[in-house]
């Protein structure tokens, strides 16, 4: 049987011990950014977790990473010596519609009197497993890539201000004129 929700998480163990804290706000503040963007139908920040719900029916493209998902969370837990970014997705919209799809076209498959019952059954058991399957093996991959994205860019966001940072702390200690000549 196909899970109805998705569970994981990505440790980060090459951060800073000092940077956890501002790392932990910056990625909730991407992220919801970026659901804002995919256009998530309510966000809402508490604490260390994003939690997020998408309605049924939005003017997005079906290609929109949130089509398949009705609602998740995702938590940005600091430890001693990482960031675990765990999050939760919930499927339970896909399984309902793919299968009420699939017991309507089932009902007209049945009044069909040239195929067996076997072939009738084994029609709409791979018929279920291909769309249901598919979209979920596809949403799993998708959603695991969109975090490992905000990560780089939050990454990337922490890296810039630790340059800055030291630029500022290396011009604070020395007088412009003393600085050794090259």
């Amino acid at each position: 049987m196909f899970p109805l929700d998705y569970r994981n998480k990505i440790e980060i163990t090459h951060i800073n011990q000092s940077d956890i804290i501002n790392y932990q706000k910056r990625f909730l503040t991407e992220m919801s950014e970026e659901l804002r963007i995919v256009k998530a139908s309510e966000i809402q920040i508490q604490d260390s977790k994003i939690s997020f719900w998408v309605a049924s029916f939005r003017f997005v493209h079906n290609w929109n990473i949130l089509v398949p998902i009705d609602s998740g969370y995702i938590e940005v837990l600091p430890s001693s010596k990482s960031v675990v970014i765990s999050y939760y997705i919930s499927f339970k919209r896909l399984f309902i519609s793919a299968t009420v799809l699939l017991i309507l076209f089932g009902i007209i498959l049945v009044q069909d009197s040239a195929m067996s019952l076997n072939e009738k059954v084994f029609l709409l058991l791979g018929g279920w497993l291909f769309v249901v399957g598919g979209n979920l093996l596809i949403a799993m991959i998708r959603i695991h890539a969109f975090i490992k994205r905000i990560v780089r860019k939050v990454d990337s966001q922490i890296i810039q201000q630790r340059i800055l940072y030291l630029n500022d702390d290396l011009f604070r200690h020395y007088k412009i004129g003393t600085l050794p000549k090259f």
